[in-house]
């Protein structure tokens, strides 16, 4: 599973700027 994935699924922290249904906004890792 690649790392964009495991943020979006929640399995690795990620310092989230936005989050709706469709779309997730992070800082960049």
């Amino acid at each position: 599973m690649c790392v964009f994935c495991k943020i979006v699924n929640k399995e690795i922290p990620a310092k989230v700027v936005y989050e709706d249904d469709l779309i997730m906004a992070f800082h960049d890792i």
